[in-house]
């Protein structure tokens, strides 16, 4: 689970045209398979270890950069064990734990393009839709409603798909279109 939200962090933090050191880092290097067995470990050469096994797949050497707000909660050590799993995967043993994630810098004026950025993870167990799985006519009203209510809004209706919107999130909420439902009210202005 924590490793979801690892990748979730990651994913968050990707922007729409990443530097081309920052999309290197996101794709390639965040992807790469590495193999680590470290037991109370300083963080610092679990970080070596996994940057010279980059540095050796060609890669290039990956570094990181701590941020100033996750100072404070840095382990003095870590217990990791991986073996040929994604570099993404890795870090997230690694880190998660000590509430920690990572992020990409992308910004080409910053010597640090490209770096992995350890962070504060402001880490959030995902909410279970409450209640039982709709029937097949539920999900079909449910469905139907959502697609009233996003014409509604392309109308600029927005109080008639507010109402139906919350309407499926209140007697539906385990709809397939509950998620959207949701994210499409919160965009809606009071």
């Amino acid at each position: 689970m924590r490793q979801l939200m690892l990748v979730m962090l990651l994913a968050m933090t990707a922007r729409a045209a990443d530097t081309p050191a920052a999309e290197f880092t996101r794709v390639k290097r965040l992807a790469a398979k590495v193999t680590i067995s470290a037991k109370e470990k300083p963080l610092k050469d679990v970080l070596d270890e996994l940057a010279e096994q980059l540095e050796a797949k060609r890669f290039g050497r990956l570094r990181f950069d701590i941020a100033p707000i996750a100072q404070s909660i840095i382990p003095a050590t870590v217990t990791v064990e991986v073996k040929d799993a994604a570099l993404s995967e890795a870090l997230a043993k690694a880190l998660n734990p000590a509430g920690l994630g990572v992020m990409v810098i992308s910004n080409e004026i910053d010597p640090k393009d490209g770096w992995l950025r350890i962070v504060r993870a402001e880490v959030k167990e995902p909410e279970e839709p409450k209640g039982p799985p709709p029937t097949a006519e539920e999900e079909k009203d449910a469905k139907l409603k959502f697609d009233i209510a996003r014409q509604a809004i392309a109308n600029g209706k927005a109080e008639d798909a507010k109402f139906l919107l919350m309407f499926i999130l209140k007697k539906y909420p385990t709809a397939s279109v509950a998620a959207e439902s949701k994210k499409l009210l919160e965009g809606i202005k009071p």
